[in-house]
């Protein structure tokens, strides 16, 4: 055993922790099925990582579970682009972005991943489950438990909190001379 933890307070923190842990994952990142699984594999990842270093074994749970869930979501929002993605003559003639800018967008990908964790809960779940699960504002608001004019004010804060992290990457994109 790698860990700084024994088996027994790894045991006593799953009972102390995981109902908790995937309600966090479940209200902020995915859906409950998934956040089990998350949740399941941040103790796996603990119970095999040396925390002799680290004053306390609940938060870096959290912090691993937080990381395997933006992980899940990059994933599956890779998969669902390139599932849905419809060919075009246009995509037939233009070539692909180069290199440059495929690190541009992860940059800007994860800064909105990041700035996603930074919202407040409920502003948080509606972004989430509308910018990666792609559900309606009245299926948001079903979800929820609230009203659509409440989720759409959630989106409005959302989106404009989101834009002002990531305004330094669109200006860039505005001050690059064209080419051509």
């Amino acid at each position: 055993m790698v860990s700084g933890l024994n088996d027994n307070e790894v045991e006593q923190l799953y009972k102390n922790c995981f109902t908790s842990l995937v309600n966090f994952l479940a209200s902020r990142f995915v859906p409950s099925q998934e956040a089990s699984e998350i949740a399941q594999d941040a103790f796996l990842k603990l119970h095999a990582t040396d925390t002799t270093q680290i004053s306390s074994p609940k938060r870096y749970l959290f912090r691993i579970a937080t990381n395997l869930a933006i992980d899940f979501l990059r994933k599956q929002n890779r998969h669902e682009t390139a599932a849905h993605t419809p060919l075009t003559e246009t995509e037939l003639v233009d070539p692909a972005p180069g290199p440059e800018q495929d690190i541009t967008n992860k940059q800007a990908y994860e800064e909105l991943c990041k700035a996603a964790l930074d919202l407040p809960p409920k502003c948080q779940q509606v972004f989430i489950l509308q910018k990666f699960y792609g559900l309606s504002h009245a299926e948001i608001a079903a979800e929820m438990g609230i009203s659509k004019n409440t989720v759409e004010r959630h989106m409005v804060k959302a989106l404009d909190f989101c834009r002002k992290r990531l305004a330094h990457h669109y200006r860039e994109d505005l001050e690059r001379p064209s080419v051509g």
